[in-house]
């Protein structure tokens, strides 16, 4: 029995639950263009490691920051049915059908809001979830997070957490992700997949000779370190 992380945002679902969240909201008139484009150059600011993803959240957070979690959860459903539903990468969800059957424990972890890991996880059932969780005052969403946000180095401790619950060492766990920033559990676990990755993660997978999970015109290949390459068509 392995242990098996799973991040969301890019991983799971493509192209991240943000997107879909905004989008929605903006087509619900409850956010404008500039608050699009703002979150868009947020976002660019935090990949360029000139902004913290934590900056970032409780910016967003302020959207809604005094309302209540089931007004805010009737948000992200919308959101949910609307565009990620949709929108499940379809090697990832064999992955996680593969390990079901072998008895490993499931977990997302992600900083995407736990209201909208909730929803995904009842979609698709998992053993354990761990996201971005505001503290609630009276009923009411605050913009406090509950420490350590789980992005970057801050997913480590989450995930030795659950190793300790599970008497299931981080050493023979998995991880799949498509993320750069992830790269700390990516070290910290003994089985890296890294999922459709971007150059950096891509380079640090064939230098590492980590497994890289990718899907080429609907065809799922799965490829491996510094001898990966791509088939032409599919089956080839």
């Amino acid at each position: 029995m392995q242990l098996a992380f799973f991040d969301i945002d890019g991983t799971l679902v493509r192209p991240s639950t943000g997107w879909a969240i905004s989008q929605s909201l903006r087509k619900d008139g409850i956010l404008s263009r500039r608050d699009i484009a703002r979150g868009a150059f947020y976002r660019v600011l935090m990949r360029l490691n000139r902004l913290e993803y934590s900056q970032v959240i409780r910016s967003v957070m302020k959207v809604i920051e005094g309302r209540s979690e089931e007004e805010i959860r009737t948000w992200f459903q919308r959101a949910f049915d609307r565009y990620v539903r949709y929108n499940f990468v379809p090697s990832v969800l064999e992955r996680v059908e593969e390990h079901r059957r072998r008895g490993d424990p499931i977990i997302l972890l992600s900083g995407t809001s736990q209201i909208a890991g909730k929803i995904i996880a009842e979609h698709l059932p998992v053993d354990h979830l761990i996201c971005a969780h505001a503290e609630i005052v009276d009923g009411l969403i605050t913009s406090q997070l509950i420490e350590p946000i789980p992005y970057r180095e801050g997913k480590i401790p989450w995930a030795q957490k659950i190793a300790d619950e599970t008497g299931i060492p981080l050493d023979s766990a998995f991880f799949y992700t498509d993320s750069i920033t992830d790269r700390p559990l990516m070290e910290r676990v003994g089985n890296p997949v890294a999922v459709n990755p971007g150059p950096l993660l891509r380079r640090l997978a064939r230098k590492n000779g980590w497994e890289m999970l990718l899907d080429r015109s609907h065809c799922d290949v799965v490829l491996h370190s510094k001898t990966e390459k791509a088939p032409q068509k599919c089956g080839a």
